[in-house]
């Protein structure tokens, strides 16, 4: 996980999921598109895109995310309240376009 900043205005991290591009095979991505994914993070589903370009050496999923309910939130805000730090290192167990984030322990 990596910071991309200040915290937004209401004290929400800002935080993505970098994947370097060596390491992203398995990951439904594809240069300049946002490609969307489900994201399962501590049991909660959410609506998320992969992000990549040509000029970066990572895979990032994006900072807007949105829960099933419809409401618009923020990755940094599932993260930290699911107690994941900024530079934490975790899992994405992939599953076509499902994601699942887990500690490097419950891999």
């Amino acid at each position: 996980m990596r910071s991309t900043g200040e915290p937004y205005a209401d004290g929400t991290p800002r935080l993505e999921i970098h994947v370097p591009t060596e390491r992203s095979a398995g990951l439904p991505h594809c240069p300049g598109q946002r490609v969307p994914v489900r994201l399962r993070v501590a049991g909660a589903e959410y609506s998320a895109g992969l992000r990549s370009t040509t000029k970066n050496k990572y895979v990032w999923v994006s900072p807007t995310i949105m829960a099933s309910g419809g409401a618009i939130t923020r990755l940094g805000r599932v993260l930290a309240d699911a107690g994941y730090s900024v530079n934490e290192r975790v899992k994405l167990h992939v599953k076509g376009t499902s994601l699942e984030l887990r500690r490097p322990e419950q891999a």
